[in-house]
């Protein structure tokens, strides 16, 4: 849709713009979001057997009589 401005004294096209995410950022068409950052963390399951190991570690060594009573 081109029409004529009477503020600008000139033919304006407006720029259609496009809602990406869900924080509301919006792009001209044909423009490509910008990419996250990618933050390196360990996987899940890493972090599990290590909480899994310190349990273990803390039965071991006396800290808890069992692992019922660490439950």
């Amino acid at each position: 849709m081109v029409y004529e401005s009477p503020t600008l004294g000139c033919i304006v096209e407006p720029i259609e713009r496009r809602n990406y995410g869900r924080l509301g950022v919006m792009l001209a068409p044909g423009a490509v979001p910008a990419r996250r950052e990618v933050v390196p963390r360990p996987a899940a399951v890493a972090m599990r057997l290590a909480q899994a190991l310190s349990w273990h570690e803390a039965v071991q060594g006396g800290r808890y009589p069992s692992f019922a009573a660490l439950a």
